[in-house]
């Protein structure tokens, strides 16, 4: 794998006191110099080692998803990040990445030059990109905001309201890790932080944090991951609930308020233990399911009151409610003793011991199968209003042919000019009327019919769609641009798609401005992760900004000079709908439009 431009580097790597590795993104380690050795404690290099073998599984995906990435473009990826030495114990280090360019032969190559992060004074820059404003922010706060190395878990900044919550002073920072005011085990840190890292989503939830003296508080906090210049950082903000959490470990511990309280609910309130066992059930919960007290106590809840759908349902949850949040609200099915299934609300508060532990649930369950029945037969309501709609609309065209049929006639049989002015303005309407009808024609056969998803070339496609426009485009001194390439196929409904594009491609050229230079109607694309996006784009009149959130309604029309069925857009949001996709327009008056229609691949 070393080529002669990799050749002259390592010569002068080989002796580095810093790590110094060359793989590739699967295969195995092919270099590594003494210092690497030596970091990550091997006696030599195996043929059969690789880096997943000396990172975690987190940052390995990490590596992957974010670093690889931004490496291929720039060429090079400098940051923090962990290694693993022999034994499994993490090494925070901050490393610079380069990508060796595949060559014949040769696949992609990765040189990796690190150093094990001994000093915290190279990490303080982090936080001086900071202006005066946010730093403003952050130390007028009530609420504890901190930052956390993600790779050392030190504590880098922290807001005065930081220091006040845990009874630190600030030169206390230097040598404060999360470790030291979290009331977890660490390897339950790690393990939540690490989950953090490699889902990469904001988590909110409770937690307990052991102050300075040992006293314990509990705070509500918002954990985010971010990384400014390549070094992950964790932004924590926590907010004291201690009052509240007393507050409601009083009112549980007393049985006679409970008791009060439960025995007084509209709804049913049903109590289970960390395993699912019910504990508690007010008089109310066994009114709804038909069970005395001493059928459901010390029963499964699960197994006692739901189906097998319901069942998986409630495993799901049971399974995920250690990091979900504390406050929940669905709809299940109960079965009541006799059998009979009944839809039910279920609004479930976790119960969180003092150490932090999840001691069970609380929900209270509202019956609101009325409410669904009423919904379903609204449904049907609206599916027999389609059917009438689509049946009316397909009757009333025959007439209506005729009708246009018969205008026709009379006009050009009738040489009576105020005769045939009349008769052309019938003709008019009824045209319009006919445009209204085949409008919904399309709106009901696009919602009661199946998708149909096939593969074929999306150029071609646009093409044809251009083909029916031509005539009046030229008319009108617009063109008609397809920069989509040839090579792009696209599987989905073609029927439906064809529907949307055209509603687009009619209305940007029939409301186009009419006059003007370098007047243009274009068709583009762009891949998207497991998507496909069509721009239709215009450089015409745009779109006041007073009427845009109303362009999608059904018959509407942005003037009463307008002569569209006001159909056309709803066609287009139905049709990206039913592909189970979306359409977003933007707009501006003078300038153009443009609507991006993205749709689901396969």
């Amino acid at each position: 794998m070393r080529g002669a431009h990799v050749s002259q580097l390592l010569s002068s790597l080989d002796s580095s006191d810093d790590l110094v590795l060359i793989t590739s993104i699967e295969g195995p380690i092919s270099y590594i110099n003494l210092a690497g050795l030596r970091l990550l404690g091997i006696d030599a290099l195996a043929p059969a080692m690789s880096m997943r073998q000396f990172r975690p599984r987190w940052a390995s995906q990490y590596t992957l998803k974010v670093v690889l990435p931004q490496a291929r473009v720039s060429g090079q990826w400098s940051g923090e990040s962990v290694l693993l030495n022999r034994d499994g114990a993490e090494i925070p280090v901050r490393q610079s990445l380069y990508i060796i360019p595949a060559t014949q032969g040769q696949s992609e190559g990765i040189l990796l030059i690190a150093r094990e992060i001994t000093d915290s004074d190279q990490e303080s820059y982090c936080i001086e990109n900071y202006d005066e404003y946010y730093r403003l922010f952050f130390q007028k706060s009530e609420e504890a905001i901190y930052l956390l190395n993600a790779a050392t878990k030190r504590v880098l900044y922290a807001n005065p309201a930081f220091f006040k919550y845990l009874g630190y002073a600030p030169e206390d920072l230097r040598n404060l890790y999360i470790y030291d005011f979290v009331f977890h085990e660490k390897q339950s840190i790690d393990g939540f932080l690490a989950q953090v890292w490699e889902k990469q989503e904001m988590h909110i939830g409770e937690r307990q944090w052991k102050r300075k003296d040992g006293s314990v508080i509990y705070v509500f906090i918002s954990l985010t991951l971010l990384a400014p210049q390549g070094i992950p950082v964790y932004v924590i903000t926590a907010r004291d609930i201690s009052q509240e959490v007393e507050a409601r470990q009083k009112l549980l511990a007393s049985e006679r308020r409970y008791q009060q309280l439960v025995e007084h609910l509209n709804d049913g309130l049903l109590h289970v233990d960390v395993e699912d066992r019910i504990v508690f059930v007010n008089a109310r919960l066994c009114e709804l399911t038909g069970y005395a007290p001493k059928e459901l106590l010390g029963k499964y809840a699960s197994r006692q009151l739901l189906n097998e759908a319901g069942q998986a349902f409630m495993a799901e949850r049971l399974a995920q409610r250690k990091t979900a949040p504390l406050a929940d609200q669905y709809e299940i099915q109960i079965v009541r003793k006799s059998g009979e299934i009944r839809w039910f609300q279920n609004s479930s508060t976790r119960l969180i011991g003092e150490n932090g532990e999840v001691l069970g649930s609380i929900g209270l369950l509202r019956d609101i199968h009325q409410q669904k029945e009423t919904e379903r037969q609204l449904q049907y309501k609206m599916r027999e209003l389609d059917t009438f709609v689509y049946k009316a609309s397909h009757d009333l065209k025959a007439p209506l042919n005729s009708l246009q049929g018969l205008l026709d006639l009379a006009q050009a049989d009738n040489p009576d000019a105020t005769m045939g002015q009349y008769l052309s303005l019938m003709r008019k309407k009824t045209a319009k009327l006919h445009s209204v009808l085949m409008g919904l024609l399309e709106v009901s056969v696009m919602q009661e019919g199946r998708v149909n998803r096939h593969a074929f070339a999306l150029r071609d496609f646009c093409r044809e769609i251009f083909e029916s426009f031509e005539q009046v485009a030229a008319e009108r001194g617009i063109e008609l641009r397809c920069t989509i390439p040839d090579d792009v196929v696209l599987v989905s409904d073609r029927k439906i798609l064809e529907s949307v594009v055209q509603n687009l491609v009619h209305n940007a050229v029939n409301y186009h401005r009419p006059t003007g230079a370098d007047r243009y109607v274009e068709l583009a694309t762009a891949a998207a992760p497991n998507q496909r996006c069509l721009f239709v784009t215009d450089n015409g009149p745009g779109i006041p900004d007073d009427i845009q959130d109303k362009v999608f309604d059904m018959f509407y029309r942005g003037s009463n000079d307008s002569e569209g069925s006001g159909l056309g857009l709803y066609i287009v949001k139905t049709g990206a709908e039913k592909l189970g996709g979306r359409v977003k327009m933007t707009s501006q008056v003078g300038q153009g439009t443009s609507f991006e229609v993205v749709v689901p691949e396969g």
